[in-house]
């Protein structure tokens, strides 16, 4: 991994953002930009943004145990628009973010930038929640499909993403509590471990109906350190995003999203 791009609003959401992808960034070795939207509806002047981001150098560089490549910008205008061209631009490998900020609170719903950035951006997405602290990743949790294909996924970024981390991967497939366990067109076990042949690995499936519950429940007994999921094929990963299912957020925003598009 070459670049990642985090988006800051210098909240405190934000600032701990930047601790995990600068700890992440040492562990796989890649260069930080870090960028602000400046929002036309805040009416911010440049002169104010200009020392935020004096502040928020200074406020990293007093933290640094070890020198690290770290780049800042901004541009005006909304963060959601900005995100693709700037992670084109600075041709970044990863889009780093947390939850909820200042201009989540005020222009959009808790969480609803950081889904807007899952379905604009073609590059993974990883959602820090506010609480999350990088101490390495050892275990991932990996949200599939069992209807689906293995060979149907994005296969490269996930794993050039699974090499990186170096992680112990769990493959979870929640399949509805009610449908008979005969009925169910099991994963193709064996092509699967052909392909992670060089990670290690265990499938898991989970009977549940709720879904999000269960995918939850399952983090927390592995002690999970990240959750990869493909968005186009989970319409739970939009409710997990958006405040209107308080207890969904509740469930879920516990530790880090990454989010990889087919």
């Amino acid at each position: 991994m070459s670049k990642i791009l985090v988006p800051t609003d210098f909240s405190m959401t934000a600032r701990n953002a930047i601790g995990y992808a600068i700890r992440m960034a040492k562990q796989v070795n890649a260069e930080l930009v870090i960028f602000h939207a400046n929002d036309p509806d805040l009416n911010r002047i440049e002169v104010d943004i200009l020392k935020d981001f004096d502040f928020l150098k200074k406020d990293i560089e007093a933290g640094l145990v070890s020198p690290i490549s770290i780049e800042y910008h901004f541009e005006n205008g909304k963060l959601i628009d900005l995100l693709p061209k700037m992670a084109a631009k600075f041709k970044v490998d990863l889009v780093l973010m947390g939850t909820n900020g200042i201009s989540d609170t005020i222009s959009f719903k808790v969480g609803s930038n950081a889904y807007a950035a899952i379905e604009e951006c073609r590059i993974p997405v990883l959602v820090v929640p506010p609480q999350a602290d990088f101490e390495g990743i050892n275990k991932i949790v990996l949200s599939v499909d069992y209807r689906q294909s293995f060979e149907d996924l994005p296969l490269i970024p996930l794993m050039n993403m699974l090499q990186l981390l170096e992680g112990e991967l769990y493959v979870l497939s929640v399949i509805d509590k009610e449908v008979e366990s005969q009925a169910v067109p099991k994963m193709d076990v064996q092509k699967i471990r052909t392909l992670l042949k060089n990670t290690a690995h265990s499938f898991h499936y989970v009977y549940q109906e709720d879904i999000e519950k269960a995918i939850n429940d399952f983090c927390s007994m592995h002690y999970a350190d990240m959750l990869i999921t493909f968005p186009k094929n989970h319409s739970w990963v939009k409710k997990m995003f958006n405040n209107t299912h308080t207890q969904n957020l509740v469930y879920h925003i516990k530790l880090p999203v990454l989010a990889i598009h087919e």
